[in-house]
């Protein structure tokens, strides 16, 4: 995997995903990608099937979205909340990131209307403390590095019950 230091080196992806309420990890998942790009349903697909339900709303930070995915989860009822892309460099300029734009399915258009309102700018803006709290929180405890190689030793193990 490339490193932010230019190298590439083995290593792992861990993905967490928190409830917003209680703060908590409710889902993990490890792979070996180097970038977040597409991992959003996949991990919403593991929690729909751990817990049975469908959240409601879902945060996701810029790295994670791609229209397919916001799709999926629009249509089954879950609400995205998540940057548009390039949407700082277009209100620098002057354009208007929230409007359609030419290909845009009807759940992107929800979620660009959405993303235009104070109210889910201000839930945005909570991401940090949510999303970042348990990566800061692992780093603290030493978390930083797997004592094991191969991707079937470092995922988490999934029993038939609950995973």
């Amino acid at each position: 995997m490339k490193m932010g230091d230019g190298g590439f080196r083995p290593a792992y992806n861990v993905q967490f995903a928190s409830d917003w309420g209680a703060r908590i990890i409710v889902a993990v998942d490890v792979n070996n990608q180097g970038s977040d790009q597409g991992q959003m349903l996949p991990m919403y697909e593991l929690i729909c099937t751990t817990y049975g339900v469908s959240p409601e709303e879902y945060l996701v930070d810029g790295g994670f979205t791609e229209n397919s995915d916001i799709d999926a989860m629009e249509t089954s009822g879950t609400k995205v909340f998540a940057p548009l892309p390039i949407e700082e460099k277009q209100l620098e300029e002057g354009k208007d990131p929230y409007a359609k734009k030419p290909g845009d399915s009807g759940a992107m258009v929800n979620v660009r209307k959405r993303m235009s309102t104070s109210e889910a700018q201000g839930i945005f803006k909570q991401r940090p403390s949510v999303a970042e709290f348990p990566n800061a929180e692992c780093r603290n405890r030493g978390l930083i590095q797997f004592r094991v190689r191969g991707l079937k030793n470092v995922a988490p193990k999934r029993c038939g019950m609950c995973w």
